[in-house]
């Protein structure tokens, strides 16, 4: 699942930038990470068995956008600002 890959690839390079920056929260971020990975896994083995539900993905996307993003990525944001990192 390209979905997958993408977002194990971006969590990782996240989770390296937020090591090296000694980012406060780290493991937090971390756990949603894993979170999001486990429910990403359960997503895969529903579309394998073809019991996905429209919902499911509807759930999952909108927590990522407005729990994640919104609030922890945007923390991460604010962190980089602060400490003048481009």
């Amino acid at each position: 699942m390209k979905l997958y890959k993408h977002t194990r690839e971006h969590f990782s390079l996240e989770e390296a930038l937020m090591r090296r920056l000694q980012v406060p929260g780290l493991q937090a971020h971390v756990e949603w990470h894993n979170s999001m990975i486990t429910r990403l896994n359960a997503m895969g083995l529903k579309i394998q068995s073809d019991i996905l539900r429209e919902q499911d993905l509807v759930n999952l996307m909108t927590d990522w956008a407005e729990k994640h993003i919104a609030v922890q990525d945007a923390e991460l944001a604010r962190y980089m600002a602060d400490k003048q990192v481009v």
